[in-house]
């Protein structure tokens, strides 16, 4: 079963529910389908926590859903397809519609109506992964959701303290400067980082007294957890500790800020918003990797799995115990350093992440990608996966500076003041006017030539920053989140004109799976798009909302930073 999971991702099953994706996020019915999955354990109940269950909220719930099934295995996928196929079912044209496009691509299709033997296997994995978990939790002596002696000197800022130096390996934490962080939206794996504890959603932002202490530079969001980069180079971590993305060494949960110990000078920390593995960037241009490496996206040759930050002249891994995860039992940790010698010699300046690739930078302006391929989204001009950083060549006569890594494209800014994009396009995320994959990098031509300052890729969705503070944006448009428009797809990229018409400097940008928030250069904040799991910060009004409006909890506040953009999101003054 543990070699199915791995390979879905190629199948041509896994494309036709790509393809249809958006079909089924409209149609699916979703009370129905989502009785019979958790009974048959296809999916897991805390993949839906916290979600609304009215039939109003389907395409929120089908969306969540449609994630979790991508990450699963090919029989997950047809025992998905036979719940849809019952005689009960209400949507059994789904079912058919689904058949007709797998016979285009593989054939005849047929699906069993037994699905007994496979509910067994699952509830075996299942007790054997409790079982693992409680012996790895008796290793290392601490519940998945207590406080070790670390987190106890970070909580205690609480009560005024200030954090040890012993607990972060660089630098102390400088003190002169007042530093208020703001926090709101998905709370229920803490990574909040220790605020409103027995909430799943925080409505409102709230000041997070830890997160302020620590006095970041940067954060940034995994899937259930969040990276905070200090200003004397540390980073710290909370949330969802699953397949090691934390980088603790543990798959464990941590509710309150924990360091990663490293005797190195953090800049910056990389993650997609729904991946689970992450880059981290030293001062003098080394990148440190750890967590899901499933389609090699940690850069090491292999797919063996990570779950400690690994060091070396791209990134490598010491750690000294199996692995004991649910997906990948058969898989271990590395027992000794590994170093690429793709990028040996590279002083590496940006870097990113998609759900399941890399990205990296040189100083010279090289563009190098890993991982997986589908889609194209790695601009090698193939769908391959690439277990090693690979140079786009595409780029060999120009200078990137700017990458962003979306679930399936990315972008890049070349020589300052063009766009590149390339992948998955079927949305018209590639900005090029068509709904077609590209395998390798195409200009955006309809896109001004200015100098750029950011490029943001969304799930199916791209945006770009210019240097005087405009926002273009393009693709899927389903919750507004590109323009005002009726369109629900804009293959062309578009001026964010209620900004622009306001005369609003925007200096930052972040966008999630479904929302988006701005950062005016007058501290003020702006949130569009769907209001999941309170991510518009706007109270009890859980309504969306289709144009970019400011955070009215934080209206006398000048905020300075943006964080993390995600289900949950942060951002701060820094004084």
């Amino acid at each position: 079963m543990a070699s199915h999971r791995v390979c879905f991702r190629e199948t041509p099953e896994f494309e036709v529910l790509i393809n249809c994706n958006r079909k089924l996020v409209i149609n699916l019915p979703t009370q129905f389908i989502f009785q019979h999955l958790l009974a048959n354990g296809i999916i897991e109940k805390d993949a839906m926590q916290g979600l609304p269950m009215d039939d109003t909220a389907n395409k929120i719930k089908n969306q969540q859903f449609l994630l979790s099934l991508q990450s699963k295995s090919i029989e997950d996928f047809y025992q998905f397809l036979t719940i849809l196929t019952r005689d009960d079912s209400p949507r059994q044209d789904l079912a058919d519609y689904l058949k007709d496009e797998l016979r285009q691509q593989i054939g005849p299709i047929t699906v069993s109506s037994d699905e007994e033997d496979e509910i067994k296997l699952k509830e075996q994995i299942a007790e054997d992964n409790e079982e693992e978990e409680e012996e790895q939790t008796a290793e290392s002596g601490t519940a998945s959701l207590s406080l070790s002696d670390e987190e106890e000197v970070i909580y205690s800022q609480e009560k005024g303290n200030e954090i040890s130096p012993s607990t972060c390996s660089s630098m102390p934490i400088s003190v002169e400067k007042k530093t208020t962080v703001y926090a709101w939206g998905a709370n229920r794996y803490s990574q909040l980082g220790g605020i409103n504890l027995k909430e799943d959603t925080v409505l409102v932002p709230t000041v997070n007294e830890i997160m302020s202490n620590l006095k970041p530079n940067m954060m940034t969001a995994g899937l259930g957890c969040t990276f905070i980069v200090t200003n004397d180079g540390c980073i710290y971590v909370c949330g969802h500790g699953q397949d090691g993305r934390l980088g603790l060494g543990t798959v464990n949960h941590v509710v309150i800020p924990r360091p990663i110990h490293l005797k190195v000078f953090i800049t910056k920390v990389a993650s997609f918003y729904c991946g689970q593995h992450a880059l981290a960037l030293t001062g003098n241009g080394i990148v440190l990797s750890w967590g899901s490496n499933i389609y090699g996206q940690l850069g090491h040759g292999h797919c063996r799995y990570f779950t400690a930050s690994q060091l070396a002249t791209m990134s490598s891994c010491n750690i000294s115990k199996p692995l004991l995860s649910f997906f990948f039992l058969n898989l271990l940790w590395m027992e000794s350093y590994m170093v690429i010698d793709t990028i040996s010699s590279k002083h590496i300046v940006d870097i990113a992440c998609g759900s399941d690739s890399s990205a990296a930078i040189s100083d010279s302006g090289e563009l190098f990608t890993w991982g997986c391929g589908f889609q194209g989204c790695l601009g090698h001009g193939d769908t391959e996966t690439y277990k090693l950083p690979k140079k786009v060549e595409a780029f060999k006569d120009y200078h990137v500076s700017k990458v962003a890594c979306g679930c399936w494209h990315m972008l890049a800014i070349v020589n300052q003041n063009r766009i590149w994009s390339w992948g998955h396009g079927h949305y018209g995320q590639l900005g090029n006017g068509q709904s077609a994959n590209c395998l390798q990098p195409i200009l955006v031509e309809q896109l001004p030539h200015i100098l750029w300052a950011k490029v943001i890729c969304g799930w199916d969705i791209s945006f770009a920053l210019s240097q005087d503070g405009y926002i273009w944006s393009w693709g899927y448009n389903g919750d507004f989140m590109v323009n005002e428009c009726s369109r629900l797809i804009v293959d062309e990229p578009q001026l964010l004109y209620r900004l622009a018409d306001q005369d609003k400097k925007i200096v930052d940008l972040g966008a999630s799976n479904c929302h988006c928030v701005a950062l005016a250069a007058d501290g003020e904040l702006y949130l569009w798009g769907a209001n999941d799991k309170g991510r518009l910060g706007n109270g009890s009004d859980i309504k969306d909302c289709n144009f970019p409006k400011p955070c009215t909890a934080l209206a006398d506040v000048k905020l300075t930073h943006l964080g993390c953009v995600a289900a949950h999101c942060t951002a701060w003054r820094a004084e």
